[in-house]
């Protein structure tokens, strides 16, 4: 019998998460409970075990590859077994309802809205980012308030830090004000 291997979802606000590296390749022999990959869920980075002793049949996403939630992303079974059934099947064309329906989940917390105006008299914006972006951002010196977001409601992900990156280049010369630190 195949078996799917399918991340959980640990908490109500994930919806998906990168498969850093797989440990496995298709062919290898496992055993129940041998790490297969390890995933990164923007909050949190954990390994996926084997669900089951068998060959390693299929794995349905590369390393640094994006994986829906509660979704297989593997196949362990034995030589010959049918596991086509697991594969999952692309959304058909303009449908959109499953982006709304993630969209209409994102807390109105985090979206970007005003703030009251500060003590000097300037308004504030608060700008939603995902961990991973946030993370790189730090790590990089990026300002995130000269980085466009393209997540919903226009939270920046961390593929909009890339892009600034890309075009901009790290900044030098200390740490960047928004971190605490000093820029000059």
């Amino acid at each position: 019998m195949a078996y799917p291997v399918i991340v959980p979802r640990e908490s109500t606000e994930m919806e998906s998460c990168r498969i850093t590296r797989w440990y496995v390749k298709e062919g290898n022999r496992v055993k129940a409970g041998q790490l297969l990959c390890e995933v990164d869920t923007g909050k949190a980075s954990f390994d996926i075990e084997a669900p089951a002793d068998g060959l390693v049949l299929a794995l349905f996403f590369t390393d640094d590859a994006e994986a829906p939630l509660l979704t297989p992303i593997a196949v362990i079974g034995e030589e010959g077994e049918e596991f086509e059934q697991f594969r999952q099947k692309p959304p058909p064309a303009g449908n959109k309802g499953r982006i709304a329906e993630r969209i209409k989940r994102v807390d109105t917390d985090q979206s970007i809205k005003p703030e009251a105006p500060s003590a000097k008299g300037k308004s504030k914006t608060k700008i939603t980012t995902s961990p991973r972006a946030r993370t790189l951002a730090h790590r990089n010196n990026v300002p995130l308030s000269e980085v466009r977001g393209s997540g919903p409601q226009g939270a920046i992900i961390a593929e909009d830090v890339q892009k600034w990156i890309a075009r901009h280049g790290i900044p030098k010369n200390g740490l960047n004000p928004e971190y605490g630190g000093t820029n000059g």
